[in-house]
């Protein structure tokens, strides 16, 4: 019976300190846009907490946190450009080896979880883990393609479409990233538009069922900074200028603490870009 105890008072214990070190991370990164260092220590934690982690689930849990929390680190590293905006703001081909090599841990570091959790029994829990850890595992290889340049890695669109149609396949659109898997194929067929099968009337395609599906409650703009952005990009492209501009102005008019409220610093720096945006139209 004493050793019963002890053993409960031990496990307590280690669960508790388990939880404020998560805790800490998860404080670490919500003060992400003070210094994006914070990312990379939440990230640090969430790896040390994976290695002991008692199951699959819990695991998979803190190495997507893991991986979300490097894909801030190396998108924010030197600077947050969420779109390219030529003769006014421009990722210096200089800083883009290093957030490569820092997307390339994100998604590799999910691999093996993914298989492990795609071997367990199907169940609405499973589902909706697997959806994340499938989202960052793209939304990082997408990142990492960007900054090797996308034609050289061209060999990868493969694997990342195969799995951004897994997650609808899991029936997750909606719950995953505001739409992220149909973000990131619009996205890739923007980028690759000059490639055969690709194209900007596909990229709108996608990138329109990602903000019409994300919404805010007055249904005025998209919940994602991101599918404003890169749809009102496309748009332009397939000569749709003037409902690109409405969709900036909407977004830009929104207050960005009433949007996604796990994406406040980034909503706010996406809001600068479409004002730069739509002074470029």
């Amino acid at each position: 019976m004493k050793n019963f105890l002890l053993f409960t008072l031990i496990f307590c214990f280690a669960s508790s300190l388990l939880a404020s070190t998560k805790e800490e991370a998860e404080i670490l990164f919500s003060q992400r846009a003070d210094d994006e260092e914070n990312a990379l220590k939440a990230a640090l934690i969430y790896a040390d907490l994976a290695k002991a982690a008692p199951d699959v689930m819990t695991k998979a849990e803190l190495l997507y946190r893991e991986s979300e929390a490097r894909y801030y680190y190396g998108t924010n590293l030197k600077g947050y450009w969420p779109i390219e905006i030529s003769g006014v703001a421009e990722v210096p081909d200089e800083y883009k080896k290093e957030r490569m090599a820092i997307h390339k841990i994100a998604y590799e570091i999910l691999l093996p979880v993914m298989q492990e959790l795609k071997a367990m029994p199907q169940s609405d829990d499973r589902d909706d883990l697997l959806a994340q850890v499938i989202f960052f595992y793209g939304a990082n290889l997408g990142k990492w393609g960007e900054n090797n340049g996308p034609v050289a890695s061209l060999g990868q669109w493969g694997t990342l479409k195969a799995a951004m149609e897994e997650i609808k396949d899991l029936n997750r659109l909606a719950e995953t990233e505001a739409y992220g898997s149909y973000r990131i194929l619009g996205r890739g067929f923007y980028k690759l538009a000059s490639l055969p099968g690709f194209g900007y009337k596909k990229a709108v395609t996608y990138l329109k069922k990602a903000y019409e599906g994300s919404l805010n409650s007055e249904k005025t703009t998209s919940i994602h900074g991101l599918n404003v952005l890169f749809y009102a990009e496309a748009l332009v492209k397939v000569d749709e200028t003037a409902l690109a501009k409405s969709i900036l102005e909407s977004f830009i008019a929104v207050n960005p603490e009433t949007l996604h409220v796990g994406r406040i610093p980034e909503t706010k720096v996406e809001q600068e870009f479409a004002r730069k945006l739509l002074a470029t139209l």
